[in-house]
């Protein structure tokens, strides 16, 4: 099995309540973006 430590994770203000809750339970800081999924993976790129 492979682990992961995800720090921070850029995503669409629409996902999902529980995707964003469990994501935060396992200590990853979500950054939303209104402008959607396009913008979130731009920002996140950077």
């Amino acid at each position: 099995m492979i682990n992961f430590k995800i720090s921070y994770v850029h995503m669409a203000a629409a996902a999902k309540k529980w995707e964003k809750d469990l994501l935060r339970n396992k200590g990853a800081t979500i950054f939303e973006y209104t402008a959607g999924y396009s913008k979130a993976v731009e920002e996140g790129g950077t």
